[in-house]
């Protein structure tokens, strides 16, 4: 068989990086010079270069005084021309560098070849793909898994994702106006009331963990001892103790005012003052009971991801009524007809298929399992 021989750079140039890959010209494609008359066409146009300075050399005198530095100039110029009109190599050339020459067989050229053009069609089939905004939590932000779940559907996809992580209500309420693709939250009944609205296709469990109740390691209201999360309420209410509440609307907002209306308490009433509406997320209305020495309900993945703690620690958990649902929705694109269905319904099974699954299993902090994959009969 005929060699083919490869003309790169035995090192790259400090300011080039790498070798850019071959483009077009009149010899064609490809990593590899396509035959011997690419070398030849590239020589040709160098003589031609030198034989032009030559002629200049011989018609002024002056140009006499230039010789070896001329030459190469000339020949450096013919090259550049014919590689103007052939394959592409690094700018080292050029400059001087050294070439190697490689001899490979046509073969491995044409599988080099194909395979540069398959991962030229991904690419490109990748890039026509919409992106998809996801209406979620920041729970599921703060602790870190979106991140980290996010980037392996895309790399098995295609799709780019994009979150806005807000209170559960808010990304609902973003979702009912169109302004998303897909919903994860953690509000079980109102999920089912935004797909009964026609806003949402059916919605799927996704995956849970648990709501658990924080405050300073004294525990002055002492709740640390009680058997149920109503007990350690009252407790709250009989002590001169605060309690930061999110106070907007996000899923551990709704749980808490769950678990005060079960216990038959008004909170704004029975503590008054000592009774805050922080207004914020999870990780900022962790920040300020933990400057006040307060207490609050936090779901449990942003406390194992909350890096502020100071004296602050889990005092009460392991109530049935602490449990938490995640779920994940499609928004219907009947009633917003700009929805990315195809990419929203692609990332819905993905996390709920084997492999997604398993990544939501494997997100651990410090050795801590965040969340637990329950989606039922998963996707293969």
């Amino acid at each position: 068989m005929m060699p083919v021989f490869d003309l790169t750079p035995l090192g790259a140039h400090p300011r080039s990086g790498s070798c850019p890959r071959p483009r077009s010209g009149l010899l064609g494609d490809g990593d590899f010079l396509s035959s011997y008359s690419a070398v030849m066409l590239v020589s040709a146009w160098g003589i031609l270069g030198v034989m032009m300075c030559m002629m200049f050399r011989s018609r002024f005198p002056a140009g006499r005084m230039v010789t070896r530095p001329l030459l190469l100039r000339g020949l450096q110029l013919g090259l550049l021309v014919g590689l103007l009109l052939g394959p592409r190599v690094d700018p080292q050339v050029l400059r001087g560098g050294p070439i190697s020459f490689r001899i490979a067989q046509p073969a491995q050229a044409a599988q080099a070849a194909q395979a540069a053009q398959a991962a030229d069609a991904v690419a490109a089939e990748a890039a026509t793909r919409r992106m998809i905004t996801v209406q979620s939590t920041t729970s599921t932000e703060n602790s870190g898994l979106l991140a980290y779940l996010f980037p392996l559907f895309t790399e098995a996809s295609g799709y780019p994702v994009r979150t806005v992580a807000v209170g559960t209500g808010q990304a609902m309420r973003n979702a009912a106006r169109g302004d998303g693709d897909l919903l994860l939250v953690h509000a079980k009944a109102d999920e089912l009331a935004f797909v009964a609205a026609g806003d949402g296709l059916e919605r799927f469990d996704l995956m849970y963990n648990d709501f658990v109740l924080v405050g300073p390691r004294d525990d002055p209201a002492g709740v640390a001892s009680v058997e149920s999360a109503g007990e350690a309420l009252r407790r709250l209410r009989a002590s001169s103790a605060r309690f930061m509440s999110r106070g907007d609307d996000s899923g551990t907002h709704k749980m808490e005012r769950r678990l005060w209306e079960a216990t038959g308490i008004d909170p704004a009433a029975a503590l008054g003052k000592r009774y805050w509406e922080t207004g914020s997320g999870m990780g900022a209305t962790l920040n300020i009971t933990a400057a006040k020495g307060s207490y609050t309900l936090s779901d449990r993945a942003t406390w194992i991801a909350f890096a502020n703690k100071r004296d602050l620690t889990i005092l009460f958990g392991g109530d049935p009524m602490l449990f938490n649902q995640y779920g994940v929705i499609v928004v219907n694109p009947d009633r917003h007809p700009g929805v990315n269905v195809e990419g929203a319904q692609a990332l819905s099974e993905w996390l709920r298929s084997q492999t997604g699954q398993a990544a939501i299993a494997d997100f651990k902090l410090n050795g801590e399992q965040l969340f637990y994959p329950n989606a039922q009969n998963s996707l293969r």
